[in-house]
């Protein structure tokens, strides 16, 4: 980003960066820095100066992008306190409706929307998604739920505020802070490249999203998961076909008929 005279890259967080060779200058001082910047970046310039440039892009300042944009999996990824602050500084509402060990239920409301929209983050989507097992989901349940249910709800529901500059990460480690570092690879032993897993197609995907979808649905105990597995559908809904619609329907008025049922007592039946 060029300022008024077209020399200088950058003005963030009151710092003036005058082209690429101040952001170089910059963190080749900052990776000597032990103690000021996070332990992971501490002797890599070149890494600080590529989160200085994610920063420029975000319109954050250099000390605010090493504290907020972790690489994770070789990734450049928000991280989900950073995705709040800067939700809520576009004008977006958010509530907390759940937060537990178990499950994190994010309400969001959007500048110039009506109504609230819903979505959850449950220890069972983590067992899906293979990272109910990590470090930090066994030590802090409740905080890394809050992350992965902060970083989905935004990305569904405002995803404009975040800007495109970093990924979404898939590792369940998006409040770290100190993100782990891949062990050290011995660079004289040739190593076999490791083999990409196969992606799904589209068609595959939705079907494996309506099918969480309808669980969800049948796994509700309380209205306010009915509603959550509800706002996921209408999230896919133009991706759905007659058929997907037709069973998340039948899940929904099943959990409705379950959830708002009324026990009629024997003698007012034999009446």
């Amino acid at each position: 980003m060029a300022d008024g005279n077209g020399t200088g890259l950058a003005l963030t967080g009151g710092v003036r960066l005058d082209g690429m060779g101040d952001v170089f200058k910059l963190a080749d001082a900052l990776a000597r820095a032990e103690g000021f910047v996070p332990r992971h970046l501490v002797g890599k310039a070149p890494a600080i100066a590529a989160v200085i440039l994610t920063g420029v892009e975000l319109g954050i300042g250099p000390m605010e992008a090493m504290r907020g944009i972790h690489v994770v999996e070789g990734k450049p990824t928000m991280s989900a306190e950073m995705m709040l602050a800067r939700a809520r500084k576009a004008g977006v509402r958010t509530r907390w409706a759940e937060t537990s060990d178990r499950v994190a239920r994010l309400a969001v409301m959007v500048p110039g929307d009506a109504e609230w929209q819903t979505l959850s983050f449950s220890m069972e989507d983590a067992q899906r998604a293979g990272v109910a097992g990590k470090d930090n989901w066994r030590k802090y349940p409740a905080a890394m739920l809050r992350a992965r249910c902060t970083s989905a709800a935004l990305r569904a529901f405002c995803p404009e505020v975040l800007g495109a500059s970093v990924y979404e990460s898939t590792s369940g480690e998006l409040t770290n802070g100190e993100p782990s570092e891949a062990p050290p690879v011995d660079r004289q032993t040739p190593r076999e490249a490791p083999r990409l897993p196969a992606q799904p197609s589209p068609a595959d995907a939705l079907q494996a999203e309506v099918e969480s979808i309808r669980e969800a649905l049948e796994a509700a105990r309380v209205p306010a998961d009915l509603e959550a597995a509800r706002s996921r559908g209408k999230l896919i809904s133009r991706r759905m076909t007659p058929e997907h619609r037709a069973v998340l329907s039948a899940a929904a008025e099943a959990a409705e008929a379950r959830l708002f049922s009324v026990d009629v007592p024997a003698e007012e039946v034999e009446r």
